[in-house]
């Protein structure tokens, strides 16, 4: 029997890390940025700085430590692991030196243990976590790119709604996890 799998994208995802990221950027530049008006989130466009600065800032501001979890996660990854769903969460997150560990320690203090955790790159195509895995049952993540890589996999790859995607042309989005949650309760996906 194949194992069926679940992927995730950890930020602005699974949790909203672009509000206290705004926040903080707001607070280095003195703009005042308002979430919803992100439509592009290029911190270089955005915000006039370049990505080694975000870097240094989110790095002391403890950005990945203040993400929320959003509503539904746990109920999500609950029913899936109720289901035999295995679980992967795949982050663009080693652009951090402690990446790994923050990532363990926030997702365990949240309940969301995932069976596999893979840091990439911020720019890596996130396929290179996925070969492994021959039967996707959904795939999520807030960027285009990456649902459109994991919709090769899965013909439930849904695009995460956020502000910086509403112009995206993928075909299936989801505005919040409570949503997908009771697709799959009812044997929708």
């Amino acid at each position: 029997m194949m194992t069926n799998y679940a992927i995730f994208d950890l930020d602005d995802t699974l949790l909203n890390l672009h509000v206290p990221l705004i926040h903080t950027l707001n607070e280095r530049t003195g703009l005042s940025k308002c979430p919803k008006s992100i439509k592009t989130f290029t911190i270089e466009e955005d915000y006039g700085i370049s990505q080694e600065t975000f870097f240094r800032w989110a790095i002391e501001s403890n950005i990945l430590e203040r993400g929320v979890i959003h509503d539904g996660a746990l109920e999500l990854f609950n029913t899936l692991k109720t289901q035999g769903t295995r679980i992967a969460i795949i982050t663009a997150r080693a652009w951090h030196p402690r990446a790994r560990a923050i990532t363990e320690e926030w997702l365990n203090c949240n309940g969301l243990v995932p069976d596999e955790l893979h840091i990439v790159h911020m720019h890596e195509n996130k396929n290179h976590s996925t070969g492994h895995m021959k039967c996707v049952r959904l795939a999520v993540d807030d960027r285009e790119h990456h649902v459109h890589h994991f919709s090769k996999l899965t013909a439930n790859a849904f695009l995460y709604r956020q502000g910086w995607n509403v112009n995206a042309t993928h075909p299936h989005y989801i505005d919040n996890l409570m949503q997908l949650n009771n697709s799959i309760n009812i044997g929708e996906i």
